[in-house]
């Protein structure tokens, strides 16, 4: 597909003729098109490339030749032209899309725009004091960076050295001391999380154990979901066996895998269906339960439905009483349910920076916030043990293990960080062995240049912080 089909707000213009002499620049592709399910995605010509925006995502497109262009995983996406010459719409795939105006919204346009016009260089500056339950401080004073690293960071991000990095928030020492936002982006403005959501659902998970209403990790998941086993389909006795620890960890046992095309649980096939969640039980067995580990979106929509089945209450309801009211979280909304109609959210959560930050500092500080336990710390550090391994990557309770190796010229040091983490560039690292939590979001979505992130901080922050910091203090 061109992209996910996603809601996205472009007001429609009337459309125009285009003459024949632009046919070759890109400037004539651009505009608001209908797409899937009564959504509009705009196209953005940006640096010889198209850009789709939908619902605050970009994704991008590269020229094959004349009209015809790829996404981001390589498949066809057509312009077709009026007999004018105007382009008339797009083909992705075989389904044809009109184009509804030629124009842009200035809105979308700022997504695509590091920094506008008249505010175009960097200045570092001590991230605003706010009643969000954490301190704010000088990065060098408070934390030991050095000021003049974060400035050209900064300024890398506006000349697009690291694209579409949207927002980075850094703190230590129990301090935030570096916050920046770009692309049209603030503090208030909440953010898509993407697969980052699933570190949130294991959190509940997690709450419900300490609760008492699920009995522990070992517990097998068809005791918590509100459908008997002989309603199934592809009736199997491993389905009995699977147990919390085996969904959290990837190793269901389930034929779901969202990296494998062929996959009957493919992310791709499982939004097509009516209920996200008992379509994954539905799957057939590939393997026994805790063996095998592969990427299952699906896993994470039974997760939130076996908290919502024990809790009884829905599941945006019980997040907020079990950690985002505690924690001040706010402007932030949840489309949680499993089902085909909503599709355009892929059921994630949508969070400002900082309260994806305070998740970081909640896990950094062992499951505590401002001195109240909302999470035991025996979940915490359950979750972020390599518990299994998807190709060469560790993994724990949907969270996942990134070590850096950092060169500092006189040594090599390994930073361990546990990994929150979503399509685009949403990344919540927590390097405990620093005291530091890093968040980034960003706008990389199905491209291959999501890595900027893991650039910065093997690039720019371990190795400064390693040079100048003083070890952590919590």
């Amino acid at each position: 597909m061109l992209v996910m089909a996603a809601a996205v707000l472009c007001r429609a213009h009337a459309a125009g003729a285009e003459s024949t002499e632009s046919r070759n620049s890109l400037r004539e592709y651009a505009g608001v098109y209908a797409y899937r399910g009564g959504a509009t995605v705009c196209i953005v010509p940006k640096k010889g490339r198209l850009i789709a925006v939908l619902d605050e995502a970009l994704y991008p497109l590269t020229r094959v030749d004349g009209d015809a262009f790829k996404n981001g995983v390589g498949q066809p996406v057509t312009f077709r032209r009026e007999p004018s010459g105007a382009i008339a719409g797009v083909v992705e795939i075989a389904d044809y899309f009109p184009r509804l105006s030629k124009e842009v919204p200035p809105g979308i346009l700022r997504l695509t725009i590091p920094r506008p016009a008249s505010d175009p260089k960097y200045r570092y500056r001590v991230p605003v004091k706010l009643d969000e339950g954490m301190g704010v401080g000088a990065a060098a004073t408070a934390a030991g960076f050095n000021e003049a690293v974060l400035k050209q960071l900064g300024r890398d991000i506006v000349a697009e050295k690291y694209p579409h990095v949207h927002s980075v928030l850094l703190w230590r020492n129990g301090k935030l001391v570096f916050e920046e936002y770009f692309y049209g982006y603030d503090v208030d403005r909440p953010h898509q999380m993407r697969s980052a959501t699933k570190s949130f659902i294991a959190t509940l998970v997690g709450t419900a154990v300490d609760q008492g209403k699920i009995r522990n990790a070992s517990q097998p998941i068809i005791e918590l979901l509100p459908w008997p086993i002989e309603s199934f389909a592809h009736p199997d006795p491993r389905k009995a066996r699977i147990t919390v620890d085996d969904l959290l960890t990837m190793r269901s046992g389930l034929d779901c895998d969202d990296r494998n095309a062929n996959s009957l649980g493919n992310d791709n096939v499982v939004y097509k269906r009516s209920d996200w969640a008992r379509y994954a039980m539905d799957l057939p067995m590939v393997a026994d339960p805790g063996v095998v580990a592969r990427y299952c979106s699906a896993g994470s929509y039974l997760a939130g439905r076996m908290v919502e089945h024990v809790t009884g209450r829905d599941l945006l309801e019980y997040a907020d009483s079990a950690l985002f009211k505690a924690m001040g979280f706010r402007n932030y909304r949840w489309p949680h349910q499993t089902v085909s109609s909503n599709v355009a959210t892929f059921g994630q959560l949508y969070l400002r920076p900082r309260d994806f930050l305070k998740f970081g500092i909640l896990y950094i500080n062992g499951g505590r916030w401002q001195g109240k336990q909302l999470v035991s710390r025996e979940w915490i550090e359950r979750s972020t043990q390599p518990l299994s391994k998807i190709s060469s990557k560790t993994y724990g309770y949907f969270w996942w293990q990134q070590s850096f190796n950092i060169n500092t010229g006189s040594q090599t040091s390994t930073v361990d960080t546990w990994l929150a983490t979503g399509n685009g560039g949403q990344k919540l690292f927590v390097a405990p062995s620093l005291g530091l939590v890093a968040v980034f979001t960003g706008g990389n979505y199905n491209s291959t240049t999501d890595t900027p992130p893991n650039e910065i901080m093997a690039n720019v922050l371990l190795p400064q912080l390693l040079r100048t910091a003083p070890s952590a203090e919590r």
